[in-house]
């Protein structure tokens, strides 16, 4: 989890190389290889693109609960703008599972 301006810190880790994975709901996540070959402090920035398809930008996901049974059917609510001139909603009442 991040703040809200996206800034995170892991700390006390040993040397290792690992893959650093970002997601963001309305992006498109992306992935950076890291190498620490000492303990220490490493700072990465990674950028994220936002996901726009004919100006229509989704903003937000969100459903009524935190989890849900396996194969079960769920509302899912989308925030979007439109070339960000205008604020809607969509419900999908019933998708299927994703």
């Amino acid at each position: 989890m991040t703040s809200a301006e996206g800034r995170y810190r892991i700390e006390n880790l040993i040397p290792l190389e690992l893959t650093l994975t970002v997601t963001a709901t309305g992006y498109l996540g992306n992935r950076v290889n890291i190498t620490l070959v000492e303990p220490g402090t490493v700072t990465v920035n990674i950028p994220l693109e936002p996901v726009i398809v004919n100006e229509l930008a989704i903003t937000d996901l969100s459903t009524a609960q935190s989890s849900y049974p396996a194969y079960s059917k769920l509302p899912i609510t989308a925030q979007f703008t439109n070339g960000g001139s205008h604020v809607g909603w969509a419900t999908c009442f019933g998708c299927p599972p994703i």
